[in-house]
């Protein structure tokens, strides 16, 4: 089996951004349940807007938004485990591709594990 080929782009406030179809985004969220081995409840509401893309993508163009924030426990702040910050849609060649911006804390050895599972071979690119 082929690998796919992803970039993973780190900004220069260390968020890191993917870009991938909705089934790919969705193996994406599962693997990285997976690799973490603890429960992120933003990874659950990350699933839900990704698998109902169709309305969210609605009250994006509604409200006048690029990105659905993703809400997260205070808890969950304190400790570290802000996994997805938000995501946003964009069609490309007649196909939605979810855009999903990770945490600056979150450790990118854990997106490459999870995209390396899911099939995908990984390109780091970093802004200057």
């Amino acid at each position: 089996m082929g690998f796919k080929r992803v970039q993973v782009k780190v900004t220069l406030g260390e968020y890191k951004v993917v870009k991938l179809s909705i089934d790919d985004s969705i193996k994406l969220i599962n693997s990285l349940k997976g690799v973490l081995g603890y429960r992120a409840n933003d990874l659950e509401e990350a699933e839900r807007i990704i698998n109902n893309y169709d309305v969210f993508i609605q009250v994006l163009e509604r409200k006048f938004r690029n990105y659905i924030l993703i809400p997260h426990k205070i808890e969950d702040t304190i400790r570290g485990r802000i996994v997805v910050d938000k995501i946003s849609f964009k069609t490309e060649n007649d196909e939605i591709k979810a855009i999903i911006i990770f945490d600056k804390r979150f450790d990118i050895k854990f997106l490459e594990e999870a995209l390396k599972n899911i099939g995908y071979e990984i390109e780091v690119v970093r802004e200057e």
